[in-house]
């Protein structure tokens, strides 16, 4: 489905599907701090294990330069990431400041995965010298690689960015946040993988 910027319905539907996904994850106990889940990308009991899936893979295996978000689900993976020693980039909320490396040894590893820490360890960088990797968060996804963010736009900022090194792009959700369906704007990026605490899902390119 696909629509045009002046589509009140399209916009409409998409909020109607983040509410249902952010009173499912409540109604389930589900959601994990911060909560209540409504209005973020939510977070979830079983996010470490998809950090722990993500291992699994070559992708992540052979990635030198990867850019997480700065979202608290995506917490697990930052900490993956700082203690395989691999270089770490995260946006700043809302693109505030733009994108930051986060320099931390992996002794600190912990620390300096959760935000404010990760602030503390971080340096504004304006050149971006390489992406092999990005993992996004997401309110709800299809199987078709179509994604729902908060509604700000940042997400879709952050994949066109890695899109320009050809990154794979990765989110880790819930599997209650896969949808049969998500409408589509012209400026909505499509995500490549999607890791639950279940699974590791390749979307078919075929879809895309």
């Amino acid at each position: 489905m696909h629509s045009n910027s002046k589509s009140p319905d399209i916009k409409k539907l998409k909020q109607a599907l983040r509410i249902k996904i952010w009173d499912l994850l409540m109604t389930k106990k589900i959601a994990s701090f911060p909560l209540p889940c409504h209005g973020r990308i939510p977070n979830f009991k079983s996010a470490s294990i998809t950090a722990n899936l993500l291992k699994t893979l070559p992708e992540f295996q052979n990635s030198h330069w990867i850019l997480v978000s700065p979202d608290s689900p995506q917490r697990p993976i930052r900490k993956l990431v700082l203690e395989s020693a691999k270089k770490l980039l995260m946006p700043s909320p809302r693109l505030k400041s733009g994108y930051l490396l986060i320099d931390a040894p992996p002794s600190l590893s912990i620390k300096a995965s959760s935000l404010s820490n990760a602030l503390k360890f971080s340096k504004k960088i304006t050149h971006i010298p390489h992406i092999d990797l990005a993992i996004i968060g997401s309110v709800a996804i299809d199987l078709h690689g179509n994604r729902l963010g908060k509604g700000g736009g940042y997400g879709d900022q952050e994949i066109k960015l890695a899109r320009k090194f050809n990154a794979t792009i990765i989110s880790n959700i819930h599997s209650l946040q896969i949808l049969p369906t998500i409408p589509t704007e012209p400026w909505d990026q499509k995500i490549d993988i999607i890791i639950t605490e279940k699974e590791i899902i390749r979307i078919n390119k075929m879809n895309k």
